[in-house]
């Protein structure tokens, strides 16, 4: 679920969330779901939108977006 929300935020604006100086930096942002919606590009995008990225980027598995 977690890959949804990654794949879906660079669907909606050609992106990917996360990036680094270097790996370690990359990794890190990965790990902590660290990530924002930077403007103009997620400006026409729907609140919808941005909630349901936000419940699959969850670093918490339990509160994470589930299939069911």
């Amino acid at each position: 679920m977690w890959s949804i929300g990654v794949i879906t935020f660079v669907l909606l604006t050609g992106e990917p969330p996360f990036y680094g100086r270097n790996a370690a930096e990359l990794f890190k942002k990965i790990k902590t779901c660290d990530y924002e919606f930077v403007q103009p590009v997620w400006q026409q995008t729907s609140r919808e939108a941005k909630k349901f990225i936000i419940a699959l980027i969850e670093p918490n598995m339990m509160k994470r977006l589930t299939v069911e």
